[in-house]
C-alpha cells in the first residue's frame, strides 16, 4: 500500500474514527521479509514515527538477520517504543500491543532458554505461519506442546 495521498497519522486517525485499531509491520533486521528497509539500528526513529502516527500494534519480525541476538534486538525496540510513546504528542502513553517473532521458539528444546520472551512484548509467535491450510493446525498443536 502506498501512502501518497496522506500520512501514516492521517490513515491511523481515519481508522480510529471508524473504531478500528491500526497495526503496522516492521523487522528487527536490516530488511523486512519483503526486502524493504528494516528497523535495525533505526529503532528510536521508527518508534518515534509509530508513536506520532498513533500506531496501536507493532508486529516485529526477525527478518534481515544481521547476526545480532534476537532478544537484544527486541529489547531495543521495546525500550524505544516505551520512550517514544511516553514523549509523543499523541494522547496515548503506550502502544497497545507489541508482538515479535523469536525464531528460536520454533524448536521445542529451545523453550527453557527462551524465558526472556514474556518480558519483551505482549504476544509472540511460536509456530511457523507458513503452514497455509487449516489441515496444518493439528500439526502445529502437536509440535508446540511443551
Amino acid at each position: 500500500m502506498s501512502f501518497t495521498n496522506g500520512t501514516l497519522k492521517e490513515l491511523a486517525d481515519d481508522l480510529h474514527e471508524k473504531g478500528f485499531k491500526f497495526g503496522i509491520y516492521a523487522a528487527a533486521g536490516e530488511t523486512t521479509c519483503g526486502l524493504r528497509a528494516g528497523s535495525l539500528y533505526h529503532e528510536v526513529a521508527d518508534a518515534k514515527q509509530f508513536a506520532e502516527a498513533g500506531i496501536d500494534y507493532l508486529k516485529y519480525d526477525d527478518c534481515g538477520e544481521a547476526n545480532v541476538q534476537s532478544y537484544q534486538k527486541y529489547f531495543v525496540m521495546k525500550d524505544a517504543l516505551a520512550k517514544a510513546y511516553k514523549n509523543s504528542s499523541n494522547e496515548r502513553s503506550t502502544i497497545d500491543y507489541y508482538s515479535y517473532e523469536p525464531f528460536q521458539v520454533y524448536v521445542r528444546d529451545a523453550v527453557p532458554q527462551m524465558a526472556w520472551t514474556s518480558t519483551v512484548g505482549d504476544l509472540w509467535r511460536i509456530v511457523l505461519l507458513a503452514l497455509f491450510t487449516w489441515c496444518a493446525a493439528p500439526l502445529a498443536m502437536t509440535c508446540c506442546r511443551f
